[in-house]
């Protein structure tokens, strides 16, 4: 599962819009829609948090988890 893939099956797992995942996730929502079609990447500190953020929504294989933030 691609970067982008998974940074949508984590919003959709939780149940929010993109405008609602921005704002909780301190971004702009041009940011989400670019990072969810893969058009842009995140980098730096805003990929590491990200990749925490997602392991934490997310199992590796892209499941659920039991745990909603």
């Amino acid at each position: 599962m691609s970067l982008a893939q998974r940074i949508a099956a984590a919003r959709k797992k939780l149940g929010i819009s993109q405008s609602e995942a921005a704002q909780k996730w301190g971004l702009s929502v041009r940011t989400l829609q670019n990072w969810e079609i893969g058009h842009r990447q995140p980098r730096g500190f805003a990929r590491a948090q990200l990749e925490i953020l997602l392991a934490e929504i997310l199992d590796y294989d892209g499941r659920s988890s039991k745990r909603r933030l």
